[in-house]
C-alpha cells in the first residue's frame, strides 16, 4: 500500500540528496535538476525549514567549492537560494566558533562552561576579532573575549 501511493515533493527531493554520493564536487549540477521541486518545497509553508535541512546535509557531504555554489544560488529564486547560503554561514561560523574553542582551550586550559558558550554563539565578526587578539599575544582570556 504504501509503494502506491505518489510521494511528495520533500521526499522525492530528500531521497535523491540521500542517492548523492560523498565528496561530490558538482553539487551545483546535481542541484540544478531539482530547482523546480526545490521552489515547490520553498512555497509550501514549513519550506524553508526542509530546505534548510537539505542544505545542511549536502553541505556536509559535498566537496564543492564554496564560491562555485555560492555564484549557482545567485542565480536560483532567493526562496531557494536564501536556506543554502544561511546554512553555509551557520555551519562556517560553528567551526570558526569550534576552532577557537580549541585554540583557547590549548592556550588557558579547559574553558568553563559560560566562556565556551559564549565562543559557540558568538556571530562571526566577534569571533574573528577574538581570534586576532588571541594571535596578537593578548595575555587573558578576558582580554580576548571581554
Amino acid at each position: 500500500m504504501l509503494r502506491s501511493r505518489p510521494l511528495t515533493e520533500e521526499v522525492r527531493v530528500g531521497l535523491a540528496l540521500l542517492g548523492l554520493p560523498s565528496g561530490l564536487r558538482d553539487l551545483d549540477e546535481a542541484l540544478g535538476r531539482w530547482l523546480d521541486s526545490l521552489a515547490i518545497i520553498a512555497s509550501r509553508p514549513g519550506g524553508r525549514e526542509v530546505l534548510a535541512a537539505f542544505a545542511a546535509y549536502v553541505w556536509k557531504i559535498s566537496d564543492t567549492p564554496e564560491q562555485r555554489m555560492r555564484e549557482f544560488m545567485a542565480t536560483v529564486e532567493p526562496e531557494v537560494a536564501e536556506p543554502f547560503v544561511s546554512t553555509a554561514d551557520r555551519l562556517r561560523a560553528r567551526g570558526q566558533a569550534e576552532m577557537l574553542v580549541d585554540l583557547l582551550t590549548r592556550k588557558f586550559g579547559d574553558l568553563d562552561a559560560d566562556t565556551r558558550d559564549t565562543v559557540l554563539s558568538a556571530p562571526s565578526n566577534e569571533l574573528s576579532a577574538w581570534g586576532a587578539r588571541l594571535i596578537e599575544g593578548t595575555l587573558t582570556l578576558a582580554d580576548i573575549t571581554g
